[in-house]
């Protein structure tokens, strides 16, 4: 279980991968978030970004977490990939 750092600052990626296009990306997002960080750190997130593809039978749901400075930059100063 990810615990996050009480004084901490995150940038998230979530890549949902559904059976077809007619799933919602709102409700997922609400879902992953709080199941990761709870309701109570969840504002600690400065940057959040989401997408949704098409891989039938190979559903599945990627997360990437990434610690970041106060104005959701990469923590170290470098590049954060992209």
């Amino acid at each position: 279980r990810f615990e996050p750092h009480p004084k901490g600052y995150y940038a998230v990626g979530i890549s949902f991968l559904f059976p077809t296009w007619r799933w919602d990306l709102d409700g997922g997002i609400k879902g992953v978030i709080d199941g990761i960080f709870g309701a109570r750190r969840d504002n600690r997130i400065m940057r959040l970004s989401a997408d949704k593809k098409v891989e039938k039978g190979r559903e599945r749901t990627e997360i990437r977490i990434m610690l970041v400075d106060e104005t959701g930059g990469p923590k170290d100063g470098g590049n954060d990939g992209n």
